[in-house]
């Protein structure tokens, strides 16, 4: 096991064994760049397979697990309410996403080109989906819910298999 930390409050643990990266603690994760400042759990991408975000965090940071290609399945945390952008940009195996009530924004790029992301469920409390947010997702079908009161841009562009995106009021793009 393997661990550091990820915000003023927030911590990591990777679990070399099961392949389970966990964030603990509690409040905001930190914010990621693509150079210099990369994710502490980075070296490990190849053996993580899957993420549990804790009941504690309340914000994703920006790039926080972008380009896990190996990470199949996510669960957040009761208190998360909203992620930074390109969250899990380019996540090409992650298939299973389980969102919290109590989510209400989803940031610009965060499932850009996931692409084994073929269902998700947007929960009820979100009221705003960035740009690009699902581009280029596997996604075959979404509701969006009627809390929905923006919508960004291209949120589902290159969307190749997506058949039907149904929402009813509310949202404005």
């Amino acid at each position: 096991i393997v661990s550091g930390t990820c915000g003023d409050t927030a911590t990591w643990t990777f679990d070399t064994t099961t392949g389970v990266l966990t964030i603990g603690g509690s409040g905001k994760m930190a914010n990621y760049v693509n150079v210099g400042n990369v994710a502490p759990w980075r070296p490990y991408y190849r053996q993580i397979t899957s993420i549990v975000i804790g009941d504690q965090i309340t914000y994703i940071g920006n790039r926080a697990f972008k380009g896990l290609n190996y990470v199949t399945s996510v669960k957040f945390g009761k208190a998360v309410s909203y992620t930074g952008y390109e969250v899990f940009y380019g996540c090409t195996k992650l298939a299973n996403v389980e969102m919290n009530e109590g989510l209400t924004t989803l940031g610009a790029l965060a499932f850009f080109n996931c692409t084994k992301l073929t269902n998700i469920s947007i929960p009820s409390s979100v009221v705003n989906l960035q740009n690009r947010a699902f581009k280029g997702s596997g996604l075959t079908s979404v509701i969006v819910p009627d809390t929905v009161k923006s919508l960004g841009y291209e949120v589902f562009m290159n969307c190749s298999s997506l058949e039907v995106v149904q929402y009813t009021k509310g949202a404005s793009m």
